[in-house]
């Protein structure tokens, strides 16, 4: 199956007025009880080790595209990535 893109022009490049120019999402009292938990445990075990860690991937975009914005998710990831130093 081809996959077409659209042709990127001089005007798609351009910066676009929108609500996406916040530097910072408040997110936390819009994610679910179980993952607020397991995140907890997360930190928890993190904090203790001293390895810091962030969210990545598909599920975080998921995130900030469908709580932080409202823009509903039609193909959901359910699984979470974390970028480890």
């Amino acid at each position: 199956m081809r996959t077409y893109w659209p042709q990127v022009t001089q005007g798609t490049l351009k910066p676009q007025r929108s609500s996406m120019k916040k530097k910072l999402l408040d997110l936390s009292e819009k994610i679910d009880a179980f993952t607020v938990e397991v995140f907890d445990v997360i930190i928890d075990i993190a904090d203790a080790l001293d390895v810091p860690f962030f969210v990545v991937g598909a599920r975080a975009r998921d995130w900030i595209l469908e709580l932080g914005y409202g823009i509903r998710i039609i193909r959901r990831t359910e699984d979470v990535d974390l970028g480890v130093r």
